[in-house]
């Protein structure tokens, strides 16, 4: 049976102590079907990825689910605006729990919804506990989050929405799932257990980067790959601070990928420090195999916008966008974006010995 809310001020740590569960939905197909769900999603409602992609998330209502709770939210969808509702679900074994919504959309330069974004809390918590009714503060913190990194997570459900609707080579699918892993530690970082604190406009870069190297490493890393992470804590504009997070996350999926093709061990070096007169530098190193010869990346790659275009011409083909020996796959696109709107200067150096990739920017870019 599914018990009652708890208190406000045990609501607001069980949000706290709770990962970020976030579906992607895409109103462009019928039903609004979920295009992307993340781990936390899995674990809190014991669905497999497999099982949910493409269907509607109305999945997880059952006989308890109040029905002005659901008008609520078909309402929103249908008048494309924000909504926070709390729902009595059920997950894959038939457990209930009550379930935190907050849907938002989001869309192009154009203004059309492109793609619902949705973040999700299980809140816990027993009958004899429930004494006052859910605060508004934690609703507006889920909220906000949406609105804070809407440029950052455009690109990313643009790259979610060129998957969702072709088949995909596993690589390419990895790479997508880095992409979206580095917002969902963005978004826990701006949670109240984060390091952001109120209504702060500004990100503590270095605890975010060293997470986003480590949770890559974690993914995607061989006991035998050493990360060493060495991070300057530098404040930096959320927007800032989530287009480097992009970046690293590229540059550390290339080296797991490409840099130790038949080789049993290596090391890969993150540092992110400050230099003289305001700059501030990413370097990731590897002592790999380095890059292919006559590689240009990630020169001359197509822009986000070219790149959907070729596939959507291209219906029929498998969807690779991991690129080859000389050709730079959609993450060259993803660097170009983000090196550009930082205005920064990135340096790639390559030899038999490794590749060395820095990127200098201005830390009021």
């Amino acid at each position: 049976m599914y018990e009652k809310p708890m208190p406000k001020s045990s609501l607001k740590a069980s949000i706290e102590n709770n990962p970020v569960a976030m579906v992607l939905s895409d109103p462009n197909l019928p039903d609004n079907p979920l295009i992307f769900v993340n781990e936390a999603f899995e674990a809190v409602t014991l669905y497999q990825r497999d099982a949910v992609l493409g269907k509607n998330c109305r999945f997880l209502q059952c006989d308890e689910t109040d029905e002005v709770a659901r008008r609520k939210l078909r309402d929103a969808i249908a008048e494309e605006k924000n909504v926070t509702a709390d729902l009595i679900n059920e997950k894959a074994d038939g457990t209930r729990f009550l379930n935190r919504v907050v849907i938002a959309p989001i869309r192009d330069d154009d203004g059309k919804v492109q793609a619902y974004l949705g973040i999700q809390g299980e809140i816990a918590g027993t009958e004899k506990e429930q004494k006052t009714s859910v605060g508004d503060e934690s609703e507006q913190m889920l909220a906000e989050l949406q609105h804070r990194v809407k440029n950052h997570l455009s690109m990313v459900v643009s790259m979610i929405r060129l998957h969702s609707r072709r088949e995909v080579t596993q690589e390419s699918f990895e790479a997508l799932s880095h992409r979206v892993q580095s917002l969902a530690l963005l978004y826990e970082e701006l949670s109240p257990s984060g390091a952001v604190s109120g209504n702060s406009e500004s990100l503590p870069a270095g605890a975010y980067l060293s997470r986003v190297a480590n949770t890559i490493g974690a993914l995607d890393g061989r006991s035998s790959i050493r990360l060493n992470v060495d991070c300057d804590e530098v404040d930096l504009p959320i927007e800032t601070g989530a287009r480097i997070g992009m970046l690293l996350t590229e540059f550390l999926t290339n080296a797991f990928e490409h840099a130790f093709a038949g080789r049993d061990a290596g090391v890969i070096q993150v540092r992110f420090h400050r230099q003289t007169r305001g700059k501030l530098r990413l370097t990731v190193e590897d002592d790999g195999v380095g890059l292919p010869e006559g590689s240009t990346w990630p020169e001359n790659a197509p822009s986000i916008e070219d790149r959907q275009k070729q596939a959507n011409e291209n219906e029929a083909d498998v969807l690779n966008t991991r690129g080859g020996k000389r050709k730079s796959g959609a993450g060259g696109s993803i660097v170009g974006a983000m090196v550009q709107y930082l205005d920064g200067d990135l340096t790639v150096t390559s030899s038999k010995h490794g590749t060395i990739i820095t990127l200098d920017i201005m830390q009021d870019a």
